[in-house]
Order: C-alpha cells, then sequence, then structure tokens
C-alpha cells in the first residue's frame, strides 16, 4: 500500500514529506528508501516514537528522518518547517483529521490542482527554514488514510484490504 501510493509522488532527493502522527514510521522509512527524501513527522505517543526511532537506525536513515514528540495541531499551526512540505501524509482519526484539515487550508490558502510539481525547496532536513520564497507558487500532494479530507476532492483513491486511501493534489501560492 504504501509504496503504490508513493510511486505516483514522484519523490526524489530535494523532496520533503511530513508525516502528523508518524506512529512507528513507517510512511517515512518507506519514502526515504525509494526516493531519498528527507521526512520530518511528529507523534504524542512515546511508545510509537521509540519504536519509529529504533526503525530509523535499523535502516540507518538518521540522517534523513527527524522525529518530534509534539502534539500534530500544534505542530501543524506553527511549524515554520511546514512550508518546504512536498507531501504530508495524516493517518488519523476522523475528528482529529477535520481539525488537520482546518488548519492546512487556512495555513495553506489552498486551491486543488492538476497540475505537476512546479518548484522544490532545496532544504536540509535540519535547515528547513532557509531559502523559501514566499512568492512562489509551491505543489503540495496530501495523502489522508482512513478518511477524506471534505474541502478537497481527491485527486486519485484507493481501497486496499479494507483501508481507505485518498490522495490531493494542493496548489499553494502563500504559507501563512
Amino acid at each position: 500500500l504504501i509504496s503504490s501510493v508513493l510511486l505516483k509522488l514522484n519523490l526524489d532527493q530535494n523532496s520533503l514529506l511530513f508525516d502528523m502522527g508518524c506512529g512507528d514510521g513507517r510512511w517515512m522509512i518507506q519514502a526515504s528508501m525509494m526516493s531519498g527524501c528527507r521526512c520530518i513527522g511528529c507523534d504524542l505517543d512515546e511508545k510509537r516514537l521509540q519504536i519509529a526511532t529504533e526503525n530509523i537506525e535499523a535502516h540507518k536513515l538518521s540522517g534523513k528522518i527527524k522525529i518530534y514528540r509534539e502534539d500534530v495541531f500544534k505542530f501543524a499551526s506553527e511549524s515554520k518547517d511546514l512550508s518546504y512540505a512536498d507531501v504530508i501524509v495524516l493517518y488519523l482519526f476522523r475528528d482529529s483529521l477535520k481539525q488537520i484539515e482546518n488548519i492546512l487550508f487556512d495555513r495553506f490558502k489552498c486551491h486543488q490542482t492538476d497540475q505537476t510539481r512546479l518548484n522544490k525547496a532545496e532544504i536540509d532536513v535540519e535547515g528547513c527554514d532557509q531559502g523559501r520564497i514566499d512568492d512562489e507558487t509551491k505543489h503540495l500532494w496530501i495523502i489522508c488514510v482512513g478518511f477524506p479530507l471534505t474541502c478537497w476532492k481527491p485527486h486519485w483513491h484507493t481501497v486496499f484490504s479494507g483501508l481507505r486511501v485518498y490522495l490531493y493534489s494542493i496548489s499553494s501560492v502563500h504559507l501563512t
């Protein structure tokens, strides 16, 4: 499932994936192994973060993947690094997903598009607050696992072993 979704995104070593509620890190690990992309994840569950840390270290991806123990709502609302995201993974409960959707919609001043990626920020995981030009049009993919977003129509969706996955193609003019 994860590989088939990630293949649709044309990620590369300059791409940045954010995983909101990263759990054991499987989306970030698979993305980084497949494309060499950088990843940032956040979660509050200490046990899941410990498992993620162990998995990341076992795959020798500590230089590509960073995880934080932080509330996803606070992270989505306040992280400057989010403006560099090429992909955001949301694997959350329905109520949480709605709250994150509202935050992302407000922050990204989004509109939906069928365009391909227009620009990529060339940044380092540990230096994510540099180099973005606020006026550039940036393409963003949002992956939702389990439940759909209500503000946007999915670009693509599938059901895998009873689990629904939605892919949204978003063009953002400016992050607030």
